[in-house]
């Protein structure tokens, strides 16, 4: 089995609100830009040898080569919650709220990726693509037709960017909303034919809000405890290597907490959301003591121990 990679990751949001006129800038609500080096230290610290690292490339000179020792990379992060919460939602960055600006972004984050993959391959030909995406599931409640029709929408579209991305045919019916939306025939044929995708891993997302239900209402339910999560988590990981699933790894998100994402950014109010291995003061919470009590750096060893 390949080496596993347990990793852990700076949040690095950067989207524009309040009708584009504030920029939300995760680095520096969760201090990340003056708390930097102690942040690096706490991840070595809790023994984990892999960070998911955003670098500010808004702060970063790109005329210049750096960091040539670097051979992970994602281009673009979770194109399918940044395309839903800024064209479909209306939240973030150009705040539109259709079919049609929802399917443009889309195409355009994926093709973003693609121009990136191919730029980072021109000076890094080791280089290799984790490409994180949400993994959203909608339970419907009821077999109610608007329901039904409703969850099935959710599933094909959250399938959407990783399809174009790995050249997987979509269904008939979504490739008809992509022509009903802007994109032409022969751009569809090169997502299908571009042949990157044998360089990446699928990275994806799964955190306790991904998984809603339903109901015939229209509403949804969903909820979330750290420990118990990551305990639920860790577990079905053992499982799946066990069973021969190859997964390289697994990324608890983020190091420190994350700031104003109960609005999914949405409001710059400043609640602090405790999310992290570490609270906003650089204290260990239990989710991270359990991490260390796992011990799980090493997936392959003995399940001799449980939480208290």
């Amino acid at each position: 089995m390949t080496m596993f990679m347990f990793a852990t990751g700076i949040e690095c949001s950067y989207p524009m609100i309040r009708d584009r006129t504030y920029r939300v800038d995760a680095l520096r609500t969760t201090d990340h830009y003056r708390r930097w080096r102690e942040d690096l230290a706490l991840t070595v610290e809790l023994g984990i040898p892999v960070l998911r690292y955003g670098v500010a490339y808004h702060e970063v000179n790109t005329a210049a080569g750096r960091y040539p020792w670097v051979t992970l990379y994602t281009p673009v992060n979770e194109i399918f919650i940044c395309a839903k919460c800024s064209a479909r939602f209306g939240w973030w960055n150009e705040q539109l709220a259709s079919e049609r600006a929802y399917g443009t972004t889309t195409r355009h984050l994926v093709q973003a990726t693609l121009l990136g993959m191919r730029e980072i391959l021109a000076a890094q030909p080791l280089a290799v693509f984790i490409q994180s995406e949400s993994s959203e599931y909608t339970h419907a409640m009821c077999d109610c037709p608007p329901t039904r029709a409703r969850a099935d929408g959710e599933h094909q579209t959250r399938f959407l960017a990783p399809d174009l991305r790995y050249s997987r045919e979509v269904r008939g019916d979504v490739y008809a909303w992509l022509l009903a939306n802007g994109m032409p025939a022969d751009e569809y044929r090169t997502y299908m034919t571009h042949g990157l995708h044998e360089r990446c891993v699928m990275g994806n997302d799964y955190y306790v809000t991904n998984e809603r239900v339903l109901q015939h209402d229209g509403s949804v339910s969903h909820g979330q405890d750290a420990v118990a999560w990551l305990w639920k988590q860790w577990q079905n990981i053992l499982r799946m290597r066990e069973e021969g699933v190859p997964v390289l790894g697994f990324t608890w998100y983020s190091l420190v907490d994350q700031v104003d994402w109960d609005t999914a950014l949405r409001e710059a109010n400043g609640t602090v959301n405790p999310l992290g291995l570490y609270d906003i003061d650089r204290k260990l919470r239990p989710v991270g003591a359990l991490v260390i009590a796992l011990g799980v750096l090493s997936p392959d060893r003995p399940r001799e121990r449980s939480p208290r």
